[in-house]
């Protein structure tokens, strides 16, 4: 079963980045990659940038605000590098 990265609820709330860390991690489950491992390694930005280019990839809608953190990603603005709390 795929999940949709709807169900990853990623926002921004008072500057800080929010997201479903279960979402998180069985998406990554789902792939065979360790959550915790991957997170420390790659960073949760990087983790949901990639699934969203996945979600958009398999045809999955638009999201504004994703799409500027990718816009921001592909400018070299280091937002991929930024830590984020789990929420």
């Amino acid at each position: 079963m795929s999940l949709d990265f709807r169900e990853l609820k990623f926002g921004l709330v008072n500057g800080d980045y929010v997201y479903d860390s279960n979402a998180l991690d069985s998406f990554l489950t789902e792939r065979g990659r360790d959550p915790e491992e991957t997170l420390e390694q790659d960073g949760v930005l990087s983790v949901i940038l990639d699934w969203y280019i996945e979600h958009r990839h398999a045809g999955g809608a638009e999201d504004p605000f994703i799409e500027d953190l990718v816009q921001e990603a592909r400018l070299g603005r280091g937002i991929i590098s930024s830590q984020t709390g789990r929420a």
